[in-house]
């Protein structure tokens, strides 16, 4: 079956054909591209990655070529970038152009 490759919290890999997400749980979705492959990312995710660049444990450029972001808001993802809150255990805000669409919260 084609689908989407989800890693379970146990490690265990199983193909999904779609992945559905409420906005109340999951308010946006991150998109990465990296060497091609693309992932599809909850924001728990990038906010764990984000500590590690804080830590100096991994760069942006480490971590995805490109990020996009979609918001309840918005029909389709779009380009972000980030704006790292230096000294926030990993807190950042999430632009498009020159709004803030997302923020994520440190760990101090």
């Amino acid at each position: 079956m084609a689908g989407i490759r989800i890693i379970e919290r146990d490690g265990r890999s199983v193909l999904h054909s779609t992945v559905w997400t409420d906005p109340e749980e999951v308010p946006v979705v991150f998109v990465l591209v990296k060497e091609g492959a693309t992932a599809l990312a909850h924001p728990d995710y990038i906010a764990d990655v984000l500590y590690s660049i804080d830590r100096g444990d991994l760069t942006i450029g480490e971590a995805w070529d490109v990020l996009l972001v979609k918001t309840p808001q918005d029909s389709h993802p779009e380009v972000c970038r980030v704006r790292l809150l230096t000294g926030t255990g990993g807190g950042a805000e999430i632009l498009v152009g020159k709004h803030v669409v997302h923020r994520i919260k440190g760990t101090p």
